[in-house]
């Protein structure tokens, strides 16, 4: 497939045209794409305990080297998967599946999605927080202690946050989830309905519609662009800049 240039509107890429792939096909692609994740991820985590154990040693692998590790076998693994089997939907290409390469004005456009998606995001959590009260996010409860908040870990957690997941979610809820959708279903009802099922994937009731929201973002940018780079980058650069915040907390704050 050409390029799409940034002079043309994203919704004319191959992979938005009417019934382009088979509907029972992008299902069965992405209940495989899940199982690879899941169990990746499974297998890789049994791998690093046993040589933990095995070591005898319980600082053998630090908490956040192991993160980083299972993020990145499972990212590799899961697209890798995808890419073998979206042949199928039929994506004969790469370029066919949402892998176009980005112009640069593109590139800036994600960069301005991104900002505006962080500002939303502050904003939407205020108001759910006001409106259900305060609440312990259980994620950075769990994991704080485990960070020590060296310049190590705060890389690791780059790694996992803004490259390794960005990759992987992106290529399941955009590439396959939405451009499916949006294929038999107005634009809004997709981006909503992929958006959901992404947010519920996070298993957070407190991070529910600031997920939700954040998912109808990356959709209109890669609806908007044509190019699957696009909500990759937007994801990569939302969770840079919440990993840097986090870890500046910690780091700087005590907190």
């Amino acid at each position: 497939m050409g390029r799409v240039m940034s002079s043309q509107p994203g919704r004319t890429a191959p992979q938005f045209a009417a019934r382009t792939w088979n509907s029972l096909i992008v299902v069965l692609v992405l209940i495989v794409a899940y199982a690879t994740w899941h169990f990746s991820g499974l297998w890789t985590a049994y791998v690093l305990a046993a040589l933990r154990d095995n070591s005898h040693n319980p600082d053998f692998i630090r908490y956040t080297t192991a993160i980083a590790v299972v993020a990145l076998v499972q990212a590799v693994t899961t697209v890798g998967v995808v890419m073998l089997t979206r042949r199928f939907l039929p994506a004969r290409t790469a370029a066919s599946f949402g892998f176009v390469a980005p112009t640069a004005a593109q590139m800036i456009f994600a960069t301005k999605v991104a900002v505006v998606l962080v500002v939303v995001n502050i904003v939407v959590t205020a108001l759910f927080n006001l409106a259900i009260g305060p609440h312990t996010d259980p994620y950075v409860d769990s994991s704080a202690g485990h960070r020590n908040v060296s310049w190590g870990d705060y890389a690791k957690g780059v790694l996992t946050a803004a490259v390794a997941t960005p990759i992987v979610e992106e290529t399941m809820f955009r590439g396959l989830l939405f451009a499916g959708l949006v294929q038999v279903a107005p634009p809004w009802l997709a981006a909503l309905v992929s958006a959901l099922l992404f947010a519920l994937w996070h298993q957070d009731p407190y991070r529910l519609l600031p997920i939700t929201v954040f998912g109808l973002g990356v959709a209109y940018a890669y609806y908007r662009s044509g190019t699957l780079w696009v909500p990759i980058a937007v994801h990569a650069a939302f969770n840079w800049i919440q990993s840097s915040v986090d870890f500046a907390a910690y780091r700087f704050l005590g907190s």
